[in-house]
């Protein structure tokens, strides 16, 4: 034992401030019989880039049937973030697999969204052109935001039977994945190159 403690002890290095852990609390869970915010197979609910960090998370209202798709950004230096809620969409299914996905394109600066999914139709947002790769020059506001569509970017087909959405940034193209219906032995998944 003596030689473990030996070997875990901390040289006398000063940790920069913007790498130490910070907790935030960015809104108030749902109160749903499932879990609805951060799930084990939740892919990307929080990302950062060019030195910001943006999540997403459903938010309760008044009406405790109903959650909102709420937003937030901070740079990674602050410790306190900016967020908004979507008005133009209510969640309302008692599901855990409901989850929210963001993506970043570093092609074009986009953010990306998919959200609210077990077995539907695609429900997909995408942000103006440019917004994270210069944040400061955008409001935090939904006005920054494109409506709901059933379709991707550069295509006019309706996605169905979506589970799980997923986004995959390799260089500057975005990958959007999404598993296809509900479980069976032969898992299938989709992939698509998004067309920005």
């Amino acid at each position: 034992m003596q030689r473990l403690n030996q070997s875990l002890r901390c040289q006398d290095v000063e940790i920069p401030k913007y790498l130490k852990p910070v907790i935030s609390v960015l809104g108030d869970d749902p109160l749903t019989k499932s879990r609805l915010n951060a799930n084990s197979f939740q892919h990307h609910a929080i990302t950062s880039h060019n030195s910001y960090q943006y999540a997403c998370l459903w938010t309760p209202t008044q009406d405790a049937s109903i959650r909102s798709l709420t937003l937030c950004r901070r740079k990674l230096s602050a410790s306190s973030w900016e967020s908004f809620t979507f008005k133009d969409y209510n969640q309302t299914t008692d599901d855990g697999h409901n989850i929210i996905s963001i993506g970043i394109c570093k092609g074009d600066g986009t953010l990306h969204l998919s959200f609210d999914h077990h077995c539907d139709d695609l429900k997909y947002r995408m942000s103006k052109k440019g917004l994270v790769d210069t944040p400061e020059k955008f409001s935090w506001t939904a006005d920054n935001f494109g409506d709901i569509t059933n379709t991707l970017p550069g295509t006019s087909d309706i996605l169905s039977n979506i589970s799980y959405p997923q986004f995959v940034s390799t260089d500057d193209t975005l990958l959007f994945s999404y598993r296809v219906g509900k479980y069976a032995p032969h898992l299938r998944w989709k992939w698509f190159k998004l067309a920005i």
